[in-house]
Parts: structure tokens; sequence; C-alpha cells
């Protein structure tokens, strides 16, 4: 598990601490006056009677070669971890002089850069994250964790859990079709592989598919894979997994396609689920909610990020409602989402996805007549 360099009581990490403080005073900073900021830090815990505190310092600290002690070695780690982040926060942050001696001054923007770093902890240990796991056996799906912990004692144990009572668990249970795929698909994305594999879309023949996985992505208790593929829609090509009808062969020939690092962020932040409609476009989509107790669910769980509430719910001259507004693209799963609340959700606008609502509200009402 990584935790916030600020963490620790070892050298190091009180190192990164002291020279984050003197940085953020702008003033010049160097090793020596780090080395000299601690051994008058751990003076004051000993003579306080701290007996927690170790003699990190040894008796012949002063008399040895600066670069050759161990404080020194900790000391330089400590400022490359620090100045590496602060760079990464702010680049040029930093200004260095010298060779030998070097110092170190803060120049950046903010007062305070690394403060979210600064009051991060950690979890306790892999062992939290491993009972978990343990305690969470009716919630994973079982093909996944066997694949992950093949030969394990983790897996032996999870296997034990689910005979006996668990306390987490899914409302639904996870049985889809090729569930065991998913972590083959992970280390594909993770690893760069381009893959073959047979395809049977629910309306077409099955196909032999080139694919670059790129992106994993659960909606509606079902998984898909995005990438890259040698058939249109070629970019974001959507997989869904349960359709998968062969198994995943590694091509090592063709060279992987990655995308642009933000591609997948801008794919999904205007659509419910996964479709991209073709020749929808961004609408403002205003829903109104039918009772106090439907406007406070949809508030609590939104449709869409994008979502606020134009109109609380209360008593108006044309009834009792409440508004959200959205901005998106309608698609077959706002669609669905919007059916799913019945009479409690009405579409006031636009009118084109209004007037789709109405069309399958109507379709379903032929089925009872």
């Amino acid at each position: 598990m990584s935790k916030s360099i600020f963490l620790g009581n070892g050298i190091k990490p009180r190192a990164v601490r002291v020279i984050y403080r003197e940085l953020m005073k702008r003033k010049e900073v160097t090793y020596s006056k780090v080395l000299a900021l601690l051994e008058e830090e751990f003076e004051k815990e000993r003579e306080g009677g701290n007996g927690e505190s170790k003699n990190y310092f040894t008796a012949d600290f002063k008399q040895r070669t600066l670069s050759s002690t161990t404080e020194y070695k900790e000391v330089k780690k400590a400022f490359e971890q620090l100045i590496n982040l602060l760079n990464r926060v702010q680049p040029g942050c930093i200004s260095e002089k010298g060779r030998k001696g070097k110092t170190y001054t803060y120049t950046g923007n903010e007062e305070n850069p690394l403060h979210k770093e600064l009051n991060a902890s950690v979890q306790k240990s892999i062992s939290d994250y491993v009972s978990f796991l343990k305690a969470s056996a009716g919630f994973f799906p079982a093909n996944w964790l066997a694949s992950f912990f093949e030969n394990t004692q983790v897996l032996l144990d999870v296997n034990y859990k689910m005979q006996t009572p668990t306390y987490i668990r899914s409302e639904n249970e996870i049985t889809l079709t090729n569930i065991h795929l998913l972590p083959q698909l992970y280390e594909a994305v993770i690893e760069k592989k381009v893959l073959r594999f047979t395809y049977h879309p629910f309306t077409e023949q099955p196909y032999e598919l080139l694919f670059h996985p790129q992106f994993i992505k659960e909606y509606n208790g079902r998984w898909f894979v995005f990438g890259k593929a040698d058939r249109p829609p070629y970019e974001a090509f959507n997989v869904a997994i349960d359709r998968i009808a062969s198994e995943l062969a590694i091509v090592r020939e063709t060279e992987y396609m990655t995308p642009a690092e933000s591609f997948y962020k801008e794919y999904f932040a205007n659509i419910v689920g996964v479709t991209h409609e073709a020749g929808e476009r961004i609408e403002t989509i205003v829903i109104r909610t039918k009772s106090r107790y439907m406007h406070g669910l949809i508030l609590t769980k939104p449709l869409h990020k994008t979502q606020h509430e134009s109109k609380p719910f209360d008593n108006y001259t044309d009834g009792s409602y409440g508004e959200i507004t959205l901005r998106l693209k309608p698609n077959r799963e706002l669609q669905g989402r919007i059916l799913t609340y019945g009479r409690n959700l009405e579409v006031i606008a636009p009118a084109s996805l209004r007037n789709k609502i109405k069309e399958e509200a109507e379709a379903v009402l032929q089925h009872y007549k």
C-alpha cells in the first residue's frame, strides 16, 4: 500500500517534514541545515523524556565526513522525494544553486502546495485489505477471485468464508457469463496487449475481432471493455464481455494503440451508461418529479453528474412537483433509467426525448390491453 511521504517516525519522513516546513518559509534550505534541525528535534525529545524517541544521531556524528553518514543519506533521499513531488504539483517551483553544498529555495505561487499529502492518512496494512476481501466473499465474482488468487491461502480462506455467514454482499449475485475473463482483460489494458477473439453481438453473426483493450467500465451489472478495433467504429469500440465467444489470444506482432490521455474521460463525460447514439448532441434536459419522496431519491441518487435541482419540490399553481436539469446527450441508457421510475418522473424538455419516452410508455401500455 502506498503512503504519504510525510508519514513515519524514521529519519527520512521526519526530514521530509522539516524540509517542507523550511521551504515554505521561502528561504534557502541545505542538507546541513536540515541535519542540524533534526538533531535539535531529537535532542528535545530525549530531554522531554519521550521514551519512544530513538537516538538516531550517533555520538561521533559530528566527527565523521558528512556525506558518509547514514543520516546524510536519508536526508538526501528525503530532499529528492520531496522536490520530485513538488515539481509534479508545481513544475519549476524549486530553485537550486551550487553543486557541493547545494541550496534549495521554494518559488511557487501556492502557500501550501502539498497540504493534501501532508494531511493524508495511510491504510494500516495490507492485512486490512485481505480481511475486507475475505469478508466480502458474497460481493466479488467467485471466478474473478479464483483467477486473481489462484493457489493462494487467500483463496482458500475466501472459499471457507463463502460457507459461513458474510456481512457484506452485493444486491445482485454476479453470475455474468465470462466474468472470469475480467482479470485477463484488465491485465491486457495495463500491459498494453493486443488481443484477438470471437465476438458475438446479440443481433449479428459471430466475427473475429482484433482488439486493443483500453478501458473497462461496469454499468447496470454488466462489464464492458472499450478500445480500438479493426472494424467500425474503430475508436471506442464497445465489447460486452458476456458476448465474447472464444478464448483471448495475444497478438504480439501488432503494435498496441494507446488512447489520448483524456479520451475516455471525455467520452463518458456527457452520457449515462456506455452508448453514444448517432446524431445526438448535448441537450438541456428537464425532468419533473411527481412526489416529494421521488424528488429526494433523485437528488440523492443522481441520474448524471451534471444534474442540479432547478425547482425544489413544492406546491405550484399547476401542481405539486420538483424539477431537475441535466446537460448531456440523450441515449438508450438515459431512457431506460427514466422509464424505471414509471409515473414518478416526467420529461419536460427537450421535446424529442419527451416523445421517445411517450412512445415507449404507449408501447408498454399496449401489452396490457
